[in-house]
Order: C-alpha cells, then structure tokens, then sequence
C-alpha cells in the first residue's frame, strides 16, 4: 500500500464520515498511518546473515570486523566473522551433535555454507564477546576476551588481521563467567552467572 493509495482511501472515507462518530474516523486513520510506517520499515529490513543458533556475543574489532559468538548443542561452540548475505549453518551443519544424540553433518559436507572461524568442542558455553582496549595488559591490546559459562573460564582470541582468529589462552577462574568488560584503567571485570553471583576485577600480578 502507498501514500497515494491511502490518500484515495481517506478521501473516499471523509466523503461518507456522516455515518460515523468522528472518534471512529480518527482511530481508523490512526491505523492507516500505523500500517504506512510498518510497511515502510520492513521495505527496509534485511537479514545480516542467517545460520545462527543462540548468539551470545556481537562485537566488531578494532579493524571494524564484525564478530559473533553462539552456542552449540552438544558441542560446536562457534566464533563467527559476520559478513553480510552470508549462512553459516545452523540447523543443517554443526561440529557437533543434537542433545538427543542424532548427528548433525558436518560444516565439511557443505562448502556453500559459511564455517566458524573457530569452534569448541567441547564447548565453553560462551557468555559475552568484547575486544580489548586498555593499559593495564598491553599485551592483550587487539584480543577478544570470552566468558566461558560452561568451562568456567576466561578465554583470549587473537586475530591476524585477515579474517582469521586463533585461540590463544584460557584461564580457569572457577566461576561461571557471564559478562567480561574492560575499566577505563583498563582492569577486566567478570561477572558471574550464579544466584548468588560474584563480581571480580582483574588486574596484572604484581611483578615481585
């Protein structure tokens, strides 16, 4: 439906509004108007990319790469570089297995799918995605840092710059970390997923 379209309507109906309350005239042209905007939103609409099962992490690198984490079921874990247009897989190809024990085909058997940059299996139950930027570990300047809900670990990617990511470190922290995030001083704060929860701040060892 188009603005000219609705126009001939409203002028049509104002022709024969003696027959209704004025209260009717004014919500029917409310939800015209209604419509309008939500079929011009959706004109607007595209999908990104397609193939996600739980995204839990969206966030784009400091070279404005835009990277995604997700779960798996039973293993598959996935990092994502996202790029538009692009499917990468869910539910046809997974490196893992359904929770009712039915294999799922591998990315391997689907070339015209997109595979994860990198996967965990077993899974590390990501929590959250964020790229590092801060003082306190230099070293780190670049890196991702994940959450691991399942692993109850801090995990550190790092990138080449070209698309590729590579799993570098991982820490066990005994908690089941939800949310990583970096302090203006640039301490990393983790906080947990637990009833009662923790909130811990890390920062470097003192050098002795």
């Amino acid at each position: 439906m188009t603005l000219a379209h609705v126009s001939e309507i409203v002028r049509r109906f104002e022709a024969d509004r003696a027959a209704v309350s004025y209260a009717e005239w004014r919500a029917w042209l409310a939800a015209q108007e209604r419509r309008i905007a939500i079929h011009h939103i959706r004109s607007k609409l595209q999908a990104m990319s397609t193939g996600h099962r739980t995204p839990y992490g969206l966030a784009f690198a400091p070279d404005g790469r835009l990277w995604e984490v997700e779960h798996g079921p039973r293993g598959g874990d996935e990092l994502n570089l996202i790029e538009p247009g692009k499917n990468y897989g869910w539910p046809l190809v997974s490196y893992a297995t359904n929770y009712n024990g039915v294999p799922i085909p591998s990315p391997e058997t689907r070339p015209d799918l997109t595979k994860p940059v990198v996967y965990w299996t077993p899974i590390i139950g990501p929590g959250n995605l964020m790229f590092y930027k801060g003082a306190m570990f230099p070293q780190w300047q670049g890196s991702a840092l994940i959450g691991g809900m399942q692993s109850k670990t801090l995990n550190r990617i790092t990138f080449d710059g070209k698309g590729g990511a590579t799993a570098a470190e991982r820490w066990s922290v005994g908690h089941r970390i939800r949310d990583v995030e970096v302090a203006p001083d640039g301490a990393v704060w983790l906080i947990e997923d637990a009833n009662p929860g923790g909130l811990f701040r890390v920062t470097p060892k003192p050098q002795q």
